[in-house]
């Protein structure tokens, strides 16, 4: 488990510190305080890959195409050069750094960035459309991770079709890093569904999640994928059903979007078995009514698939519900509330299960 976080300069923080980190961590606070970047901070140490930055896929509004170094240059507090962000924490007993800066390149060659031209375009190919160059054509974007003081990565901004260059660090006593997955606002989509069951499935881990959903759903017999009997080559056009013990499977978006972002909890959950799963807006698309059921089967996913969760909510339904979900398990869970002051700094009020307990029954505001 991440037990410990340090940020600086990263996006909307300044510096941030929590220290009191358990199995389930609820991130609470007023929008722009920085939820969702809390997570994005905790995916990029771990993973290493500054790609993950890119948010395309959970903006609600239309976006300009951005170069990827540009999606890099977000991460950077008040979009300040010299502002490279800094990410320390320790995760299973080993110590995770990652640091962004901005270098000058020594000998320009092919791969370096020029205003004037498509290289680095992003993945569709768009260029950035209009705006004075953040960079100058001989600097880069360096992004390095070490893990217990050994280099483990360098990612450079610089790109070849499509992907930054870098370069991945590995030797003998080289530290495993556990996975994490990350389950975004956009989770009821039906191929990103059955493509992450099939994950699960190929894992061993498909009958544990049937026996969750079946605290939720008892008809439940068991999830079948199947392939569009016009499209039964091409994994793309997979679908994830339900069988409810009928004559016929039922697929899993005429259930409800409900039943669908719960699945993908759950199945994210289980991806992440010995890691961390990162789930932003975890209510969305769920009744409240279904909440205090579904955070007792989160707490024993988190347990059964020895899984970490970090979630973000704004509501307080969700928060009420966690605190009831966990009077059997108190100690597993953690309640962080971010709060930005009036300098622009942002503190993080750490919560255990009794604190929550007290802060509900007095009415205080914990969102």
């Amino acid at each position: 488990m991440l037990t410990n976080l340090k940020i600086e300069k990263f996006r909307g923080f300044s510096e941030l510190s929590l220290t009191d980190a358990s199995r389930v961590n609820l991130i609470v606070g007023r929008n722009d305080t920085g939820k969702t970047s809390l997570l994005e901070a905790i995916r990029l140490l771990l993973t290493a890959d500054p790609r993950n930055l890119n948010r395309k896929t959970r903006s609600r509004v239309a976006r300009r195409p951005l170069l990827l170094w540009q999606d890099y240059y977000l991460a950077f507090h008040q979009l300040r050069s010299h502002n490279g962000p800094v990410l320390v924490g320790e995760v299973n007993s080993i110590k995770l750094t990652l640091r962004a800066e901005i270098r000058n390149v020594q000998q320009p060659d092919a791969l370096a960035f020029h205003p004037d031209s498509n290289d680095g375009a992003g993945e569709d190919g768009d260029a950035f459309d209009g705006g004075e160059s953040l960079l100058q054509p001989s600097q880069e974007i360096v992004f390095n991770a070490t893990a217990n003081g050994e280099a483990r990565a360098e990612i450079s901004q610089r790109l070849r079709r499509g992907s930054p260059v870098g370069r991945l660090f590995t030797g003998a006593t080289f530290p495993k890093i556990p996975p994490v997955t990350w389950l975004g606002t956009d989770r009821a989509e039906v191929w990103p569904l059955a493509r992450r069951y099939s994950d699960l499935f190929r894992s061993g881990g498909s009958n544990t999640l049937v026996e969750l959903l079946r605290q939720l759903e008892p008809q439940l017999v068991s999830l079948v994928m199947l392939t569009s009997e016009h499209n039964a080559i091409d994994l793309d056009g997979a679908v994830l059903e339900a069988d409810l013990g009928f004559d016929h499977t039922l697929p899993i978006d005429s259930m409800g979007d409900g039943f669908g972002s719960i699945i993908s909890i759950l199945s994210a959950i289980g991806t992440a078995k010995g890691g961390l799963c990162l789930i932003d807006e975890i209510e969305n698309g769920i009744h409240y009514s279904v909440l205090p059921n579904l955070w007792r089967t989160v707490v024993n996913a988190a347990k059964q698939y020895d899984a970490q969760v970090w979630a973000t909510t704004h509501s307080f339904d969700c928060l009420s519900a966690i605190y009831g979900a966990f009077c059997d398990a108190p100690d597993e869970l953690r309640v962080h509330r971010l709060d930005r002051r009036s300098d622009g700094s942002v503190i993080v009020h750490t919560f255990d299960h009794v604190m929550l307990g007290h802060a509900l029954e007095q009415g205080l505001e914990v969102r």
